[in-house]
């Protein structure tokens, strides 16, 4: 009977493989606001004239608020 190779195991095939974990800080978090359709099409409006996603939109918005 020949000898077989051990299999060796690349990308995900294997326990342990795949991607590293993230720690806490690189890790996201989901959340939803509401609103009516005007309000919503009107965040993500700006946020296009600006460049932006709308959560940085938000982000950026409540970090100005929260500094006056």
């Amino acid at each position: 009977m020949p000898k077989q190779e051990k299999q060796t195991y690349v990308g995900y095939g294997y326990h342990g493989g795949g991607r590293p974990k993230k720690s806490e800080n690189d890790k996201k978090k989901t959340f939803s606001i509401s609103g009516t359709p005007s309000e919503i099409d009107e965040l993500k409006s700006i946020a296009e004239t600006y460049n932006i996603s709308v959560s940085k939109l938000v982000f950026e918005a409540v970090q100005a608020y929260s500094r006056d």
